[in-house]
């Protein structure tokens, strides 16, 4: 993302969108009143209906709306709301959507910005990092991407290795076959994303067959220089929290989201441990009233479901008021079951009683 103006004082901000990734981002910024200005096609009538000389035609207009719903595909992001700017021939009062796409421009304005929504804003205009993920055994290989947005399965392969131990040269063909196979996916993957690294676990020694078929000269020195290998207990999508957890992976992922989120959750746990964590919208109103917060944590899922029943605005009350007290928000974008449990919504106490 682009942002393109940014005036404060007006609480407004102009941005581009260059990115589905911006898509989400901007799906889970803009709420329900903000108003928002933009080029968008509008049905025109031309000519007089009575007279039955009348002909509808779309047009390209510049309109403000004010945000009633949004929905948001991996494609677009749809912004519903009731015209309240627009040209003399535009009636103000009639509802309006904006489809915005990549290569749009809009201007938000809000009554006031979060400073976590600003900070979310200004992450989006920096080059997103994202990894590309093979859990795999002797005969199974699921890959899996890790971007702003989450982890994201994206396809499998079998293997026709034997269960037997493999100890023969037939058996060490097929073995090589296979990780031929996924090594070929890989290439494919990274040549059409670019990923910034690709980390390949497996159970027990699995790693080591990959990594020497690496080093054959078939495979270009770009692939080989992205790959880093670690031991996990499993090929399914579980273990992708222990993988990330992996001291011989940190230097890959610390820059990334996902390594950042992992480190809030690992604190968020051990705040637990030691009665150090407020969780549920009473307890962390009360210790926010306290001025007992060090860092606030919600998750984007929270956010949604609190926007779908139309209670968020008890929440955002909640959120402000812990900012002004200086305590530090934190909104968790990537799928994260173990805050989600703790109904969305913690704090990490500054002391305790």
């Amino acid at each position: 993302m682009r942002i393109l103006k940014k005036d404060l004082k007006n609480n407004l901000v102009k941005v581009l969108v260059q990115s589905a990734n911006d898509l989400w981002i901007l799906s889970s910024i803009i709420e329900k009143n903000d108003l928002i200005e933009g080029s968008t096609d509008r049905k025109i009538v031309i000519g007089d209906s009575k007279e039955g000389k009348a002909k509808t035609t779309r047009k390209k207009v510049f309109l403000e709306i004010k945000v009633e719903k949004t929905d948001f595909t991996s494609e677009s992001l749809k912004l519903l709301g009731v015209i309240t700017k627009a040209p003399d021939f535009v009636p103000k009062g009639e509802h309006h959507s904006f489809t915005l796409e990549i290569n749009d421009e809009i201007i938000i304005k809000k009554t006031s910005w979060f400073n976590y929504q600003l900070k979310k804003l200004e992450e989006s205009t920096k080059k997103e990092d994202s990894l590309l993920i093979i859990l795999f055994d002797r005969e199974r290989a699921n890959f899996y991407e890790v971007t702003n947005q989450g982890v994201k399965k994206l396809s499998s392969l079998k293997g026709s290795v034997s269960k037997k131990e493999l100890d023969n040269s037939k058996n060490n063909s097929k073995k090589s076959n296979f990780y031929q196979e996924i090594l070929r996916e890989a290439n494919i993957k990274d040549e059409k994303t670019n990923y910034s690294g690709i980390i390949a676990g497996s159970p027990a020694f699995w790693k080591d067959y990959l990594s020497r078929e690496l080093k054959k000269p078939l495979y270009n020195d770009k692939l080989k220089k992205k790959f880093v290998f670690t031991t996990i207990s499993d090929v399914e999508k579980t273990a992708i929290r222990e993988l990330l957890s992996r001291p011989e992976v940190s230097a890959l992922i610390k820059k990334t989201k996902a390594a950042k989120e992992l480190a809030v959750v690992e604190e968020v746990l051990k705040a637990l441990s030691n009665e150090g964590l407020a969780y549920g919208f009473k307890e962390v109103k009360q210790v926010v009233e306290e001025g007992n917060v060090s860092k606030l944590i919600i998750t984007e899922n929270k956010i949604l479901k609190d926007r779908e029943k139309g209670i968020f605005k008890d929440t955002e009350q909640l959120l402000r008021t812990a900012e002004k007290l200086d305590s530090e928000i934190l909104v968790l974008s990537t799928e994260q079951k173990q805050i989600d449990g703790l109904t969305g919504l913690v704090a990490i106490k500054r002391w305790i009683h």
